[in-house]
């Protein structure tokens, strides 16, 4: 009975501190994970402008079929989501026209995606600033 005394506090200390030290379960960018149907970007970026080219497909490789979407883009202290709506037709393209533009944002912004209806074979792009070094993602998902 002594020995659990001692052990107890260290054990409830332990847990105590891993809910603290683990951001008590999933980080914002998994939960941004969660319904998507691609995940276009999901890493560090520099400060600065950027266009991010989605060709209609999902992370799998399939082309989605027409319909309402969703672009959400969510960092540090920023969670934002336009809708978009992709038309049957096109041509299925390889071209990527996704850039990066240095500059000095302000703030951050998620842009609507041009153009815009798009046909889901040809794709859209989708520009958004992002005004310092930090963790990105940006999701496609269903409007719904």
């Amino acid at each position: 009975m002594n020995r659990w005394r001692r052990i107890v506090p260290v054990l409830l200390a332990c847990l105590w501190a891993g809910l603290f030290v683990s951001g008590c379960g999933k980080s914002i960018f998994e939960k941004g994970k969660e319904g998507a149907l691609r995940t276009l970007v999901d890493t560090r970026l520099e400060q600065g402008r950027y266009v991010v080219f989605w060709n209609g497909k999902d992370d799998q490789g399939q082309i989605l079929p027409a319909g309402s979407y969703r672009i959400r883009m969510l960092a540090e202290e920023y969670d934002a989501e336009l809708d978009m709506t992709g038309l049957d037709g096109g041509k299925e393209s390889s071209a990527d026209s996704s850039a990066y533009i240095p500059g000095n944002p302000f703030h951050f912004s998620l842009e609507q995606n041009f153009p815009n209806p798009f046909t889901m074979k040809n794709g859209t792009n989708i520009p958004f600033a992002v005004p310092y070094a930090t963790h990105v993602q940006l999701t496609i998902r269903n409007k719904s």
